[in-house]
Protein backbone atom coordinates (compact mmCIF):
# COMPACT_ATOMS: atom_id res chain seq x y z
CA UNK A 1 0.00 0.00 0.00
CA UNK A 2 1.59 2.68 -1.25
CA UNK A 3 -0.24 6.24 -1.82
CA UNK A 4 1.06 8.38 -5.33
CA UNK A 5 3.96 10.85 -4.58
CA UNK A 6 2.71 14.45 -3.83
CA UNK A 7 5.51 16.21 -4.64
CA UNK A 8 5.68 14.69 -7.98
CA UNK A 9 2.08 15.66 -8.90
CA UNK A 10 2.43 19.34 -7.27
CA UNK A 11 5.52 19.68 -9.79
CA UNK A 12 3.59 18.54 -12.78
CA UNK A 13 0.58 20.51 -11.75
CA UNK A 14 1.90 23.82 -10.49
CA UNK A 15 2.26 27.15 -12.47
CA UNK A 16 5.01 29.98 -12.89
CA UNK A 17 3.02 31.96 -9.91
CA UNK A 18 3.47 28.84 -7.56
CA UNK A 19 6.14 27.24 -9.13
CA UNK A 20 8.17 24.51 -7.35
CA UNK A 21 10.29 26.34 -5.04
CA UNK A 22 11.87 25.45 -2.01
CA UNK A 23 9.09 26.50 0.03
CA UNK A 24 6.45 24.90 -1.77
CA UNK A 25 8.49 21.39 -2.27
CA UNK A 26 8.73 21.32 1.20
CA UNK A 27 5.06 21.57 2.17
CA UNK A 28 4.16 19.22 -0.52
CA UNK A 29 6.96 16.72 1.36
CA UNK A 30 5.10 17.47 4.63
CA UNK A 31 1.67 16.52 2.68
CA UNK A 32 2.93 13.64 1.22
CA UNK A 33 4.86 12.25 4.47
CA UNK A 34 0.98 12.70 6.17
CA UNK A 35 -0.64 10.90 3.25
CA UNK A 36 1.44 7.91 3.78
CA UNK A 37 1.59 7.89 7.35
CA UNK A 38 -2.29 7.92 7.18
CA UNK A 39 -2.15 4.34 5.36
CA UNK A 40 0.36 2.98 7.54
CA UNK A 41 -1.44 3.58 10.36
CA UNK A 42 -4.67 2.00 8.83
CA UNK A 43 -2.25 -0.84 7.81
CA UNK A 44 -1.50 -1.38 11.27
CA UNK A 45 -5.50 -1.06 12.86
CA UNK A 46 -6.17 -3.76 9.68
CA UNK A 47 -3.36 -6.48 10.90
CA UNK A 48 -4.98 -6.26 14.48
CA UNK A 49 -8.61 -6.82 12.90
CA UNK A 50 -7.72 -9.64 10.42
CA UNK A 51 -5.24 -10.85 13.20
CA UNK A 52 -2.69 -10.88 10.73
CA UNK A 53 0.76 -12.35 10.82
CA UNK A 54 2.91 -10.67 8.07
CA UNK A 55 3.44 -7.51 6.23
CA UNK A 56 5.82 -6.14 3.43
CA UNK A 57 7.71 -9.58 4.52
CA UNK A 58 8.07 -9.48 8.12
CA UNK A 59 6.10 -10.10 11.20
CA UNK A 60 2.89 -7.49 11.97
CA UNK A 61 3.85 -4.93 14.46
CA UNK A 62 1.17 -5.89 16.92
CA UNK A 63 2.99 -9.48 16.70
CA UNK A 64 6.23 -8.04 17.65
CA UNK A 65 6.66 -9.20 21.18
CA UNK A 66 7.92 -6.02 22.56
CA UNK A 67 4.08 -4.47 21.03
CA UNK A 68 1.42 -6.76 21.20
CA UNK A 69 -1.84 -4.72 21.29
CA UNK A 70 0.40 -1.61 22.49
CA UNK A 71 0.30 -1.54 18.97
CA UNK A 72 -3.31 0.56 18.89
CA UNK A 73 -1.86 3.47 20.36
CA UNK A 74 1.14 3.24 18.16
CA UNK A 75 -1.69 3.85 14.90
CA UNK A 76 -3.11 6.16 17.30
CA UNK A 77 0.05 7.99 17.45
CA UNK A 78 0.74 8.36 13.74
CA UNK A 79 -2.91 9.31 13.44
CA UNK A 80 -2.93 12.10 15.42
CA UNK A 81 0.46 13.53 14.67
CA UNK A 82 -0.83 13.69 11.08
CA UNK A 83 -3.89 15.70 12.50
CA UNK A 84 -0.81 17.93 14.60
CA UNK A 85 0.99 18.20 11.29
CA UNK A 86 -1.80 19.02 9.31
CA UNK A 87 -3.27 21.97 11.63
CA UNK A 88 0.52 23.43 11.83
CA UNK A 89 1.42 23.95 8.64
CA UNK A 90 -1.70 23.76 6.56
CA UNK A 91 -4.91 25.94 5.38
CA UNK A 92 -8.46 24.41 6.09
CA UNK A 93 -9.27 23.26 2.39
CA UNK A 94 -6.28 20.42 2.23
CA UNK A 95 -6.94 19.65 6.05
CA UNK A 96 -10.89 18.85 5.12
CA UNK A 97 -9.50 16.81 1.92
CA UNK A 98 -7.80 14.78 4.50
CA UNK A 99 -10.40 14.38 7.09
CA UNK A 100 -12.82 13.49 4.59
CA UNK A 101 -10.75 10.98 2.74
CA UNK A 102 -10.06 9.49 6.31
CA UNK A 103 -13.67 9.18 6.79
CA UNK A 104 -13.93 7.11 3.46
CA UNK A 105 -11.34 4.95 4.42
CA UNK A 106 -13.10 4.03 7.95
CA UNK A 107 -16.21 3.66 5.82
CA UNK A 108 -14.86 1.09 3.50
CA UNK A 109 -13.05 -0.75 6.23
CA UNK A 110 -16.63 -0.80 8.07
CA UNK A 111 -18.47 -1.78 4.87
CA UNK A 112 -15.38 -4.97 3.83
CA UNK A 113 -15.83 -6.13 7.70
CA UNK A 114 -19.61 -5.73 7.58
CA UNK A 115 -20.16 -7.81 4.40
CA UNK A 116 -17.99 -10.42 5.41
CA UNK A 117 -20.09 -11.14 8.68
CA UNK A 118 -22.91 -11.67 6.26
CA UNK A 119 -23.56 -15.37 5.63
CA UNK A 120 -26.14 -15.43 2.67
CA UNK A 121 -23.50 -13.32 0.49
CA UNK A 122 -26.33 -11.26 -1.61
CA UNK A 123 -24.39 -8.28 -1.36
CA UNK A 124 -21.82 -9.66 -3.14
CA UNK A 125 -21.84 -7.58 -6.32
CA UNK A 126 -20.72 -5.32 -8.54
CA UNK A 127 -22.01 -2.04 -7.04
CA UNK A 128 -21.18 -3.37 -3.71
CA UNK A 129 -17.66 -3.98 -4.53
CA UNK A 130 -16.61 -0.35 -6.36
CA UNK A 131 -18.52 1.70 -3.65
CA UNK A 132 -16.07 -0.71 -1.34
CA UNK A 133 -12.79 -0.12 -3.41
CA UNK A 134 -13.57 3.59 -3.97
CA UNK A 135 -13.93 3.97 -0.47
CA UNK A 136 -11.13 2.48 1.03
CA UNK A 137 -8.45 2.87 -1.49
CA UNK A 138 -9.21 7.00 -1.44
CA UNK A 139 -6.38 7.61 0.35
CA UNK A 140 -3.63 5.85 -1.86
CA UNK A 141 -5.10 7.78 -5.01
CA UNK A 142 -7.43 10.34 -4.79
CA UNK A 143 -6.58 11.59 -1.90
CA UNK A 144 -2.73 12.55 -3.31
CA UNK A 145 -4.27 14.03 -6.30
CA UNK A 146 -6.91 16.08 -4.52
CA UNK A 147 -3.48 17.19 -2.39
CA UNK A 148 -1.17 18.01 -5.44
CA UNK A 149 -4.19 19.80 -6.83
CA UNK A 150 -4.68 22.32 -3.42
CA UNK A 151 -1.44 23.16 -3.03
CA UNK A 152 -0.73 23.78 -6.76
CA UNK A 153 -3.63 26.53 -6.14
CA UNK A 154 -6.03 24.70 -9.05
CA UNK A 155 -9.82 24.68 -7.47
CA UNK A 156 -11.46 24.56 -10.76
CA UNK A 157 -15.04 22.15 -9.61
CA UNK A 158 -14.37 21.10 -13.48
CA UNK A 159 -11.32 19.96 -12.89
CA UNK A 160 -11.82 17.77 -9.62
CA UNK A 161 -14.92 16.65 -11.11
CA UNK A 162 -12.60 15.25 -13.99
CA UNK A 163 -9.98 14.01 -11.33
CA UNK A 164 -12.82 12.37 -9.19
CA UNK A 165 -13.94 10.60 -12.68
CA UNK A 166 -10.69 8.77 -13.17
CA UNK A 167 -9.51 7.86 -9.85
CA UNK A 168 -12.32 6.09 -9.22
CA UNK A 169 -11.51 3.38 -12.06
CA UNK A 170 -8.07 3.67 -10.88
CA UNK A 171 -9.06 2.69 -7.74
CA UNK A 172 -11.45 0.12 -8.77
CA UNK A 173 -8.72 -1.48 -10.96
CA UNK A 174 -5.89 -1.23 -8.06
CA UNK A 175 -8.14 -3.01 -5.35
CA UNK A 176 -8.50 -5.68 -8.34
CA UNK A 177 -4.85 -5.81 -8.38
CA UNK A 178 -4.70 -6.71 -4.83
CA UNK A 179 -7.15 -8.93 -5.05
CA UNK A 180 -5.29 -10.80 -7.28
CA UNK A 181 -2.17 -10.61 -5.81
CA UNK A 182 -3.57 -12.38 -2.88
CA UNK A 183 -5.16 -15.36 -4.22
CA UNK A 184 -2.09 -16.23 -7.09
CA UNK A 185 0.88 -13.38 -5.98
CA UNK A 186 3.81 -15.40 -4.29
CA UNK A 187 3.40 -14.23 -0.69
CA UNK A 188 7.22 -13.91 -0.12
CA UNK A 189 6.59 -10.94 -2.53
CA UNK A 190 3.65 -9.45 -2.09
CA UNK A 191 4.90 -9.54 1.95
CA UNK A 192 1.81 -11.29 3.21
CA UNK A 193 0.06 -14.36 3.41
CA UNK A 194 -3.17 -15.12 1.74
CA UNK A 195 -6.73 -14.12 3.35
CA UNK A 196 -9.45 -12.86 1.69
CA UNK A 197 -11.04 -16.71 1.12
CA UNK A 198 -10.54 -17.72 4.80
CA UNK A 199 -11.96 -14.00 5.67
CA UNK A 200 -14.76 -14.15 3.20
CA UNK A 201 -13.69 -11.07 2.44
CA UNK A 202 -15.86 -9.31 -1.02
CA UNK A 203 -13.29 -9.68 -3.22
CA UNK A 204 -13.26 -9.48 -6.98
CA UNK A 205 -12.88 -13.18 -7.71
CA UNK A 206 -15.74 -13.73 -4.61
CA UNK A 207 -18.31 -11.06 -6.64
CA UNK A 208 -17.39 -12.82 -10.04
CA UNK A 209 -17.58 -15.99 -9.03
CA UNK A 210 -21.33 -15.64 -7.46
CA UNK A 211 -22.17 -13.90 -11.12
CA UNK A 212 -21.08 -16.41 -13.46
CA UNK A 213 -21.58 -19.27 -11.15
CA UNK A 214 -25.27 -21.88 -11.44
CA UNK A 215 -27.21 -22.41 -8.43
CA UNK A 216 -25.20 -25.38 -7.32
CA UNK A 217 -21.55 -24.07 -7.59
CA UNK A 218 -23.65 -20.98 -5.36
CA UNK A 219 -24.35 -23.66 -3.20
CA UNK A 220 -20.67 -24.81 -2.89
CA UNK A 221 -19.64 -21.14 -2.15
CA UNK A 222 -21.58 -20.70 0.87
CA UNK A 223 -20.91 -23.54 2.53
CA UNK A 224 -16.94 -22.92 1.83
CA UNK A 225 -16.27 -19.49 1.79
CA UNK A 226 -14.64 -17.75 4.65
CA UNK A 227 -13.37 -21.01 6.20
CA UNK A 228 -9.73 -21.16 8.04
CA UNK A 229 -10.55 -25.06 7.19
CA UNK A 230 -7.34 -26.11 4.09
CA UNK A 231 -10.08 -28.16 1.79
CA UNK A 232 -12.61 -25.90 2.40
CA UNK A 233 -9.83 -22.73 0.95
CA UNK A 234 -9.06 -25.36 -2.02
CA UNK A 235 -12.91 -26.26 -2.65
CA UNK A 236 -13.00 -22.67 -3.52
CA UNK A 237 -10.11 -22.05 -5.45
CA UNK A 238 -11.01 -25.06 -7.54
CA UNK A 239 -14.88 -23.58 -7.83
CA UNK A 240 -12.41 -20.12 -9.34
CA UNK A 241 -10.51 -22.15 -11.70
CA UNK A 242 -13.74 -24.48 -12.82
CA UNK A 243 -15.03 -20.82 -14.00
CA UNK A 244 -12.05 -19.58 -15.54
CA UNK A 245 -11.85 -16.39 -13.28
CA UNK A 246 -8.19 -15.81 -13.94
CA UNK A 247 -8.65 -15.77 -17.54
CA UNK A 248 -11.69 -13.21 -16.74
CA UNK A 249 -9.49 -10.86 -14.51
CA UNK A 250 -6.58 -10.61 -17.71
CA UNK A 251 -9.51 -10.36 -20.23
Amino acid sequence: MFPLDIVEIFKDLADDEKGPNLDNIEKALYLDWCSKMLCYAHVMFDDIVDNSKTRYGKPCWHRRSDVGLSAVFDGLLIDKSIHYLMNTKFDRDIIDAVLQNLFFLNAGQTLIDTLSKVDDFKNYNKASYEKMANLLDSCIIALPIRMGLIHAGITDLNAVDKMQTITSKMQVLYQMMNDYQDLFGDAEAVGKEESDIQESKCSWFAVKCLEMASSEQKELFKQNYGCEDREKVAKIKELYKTLQLKEEYKK
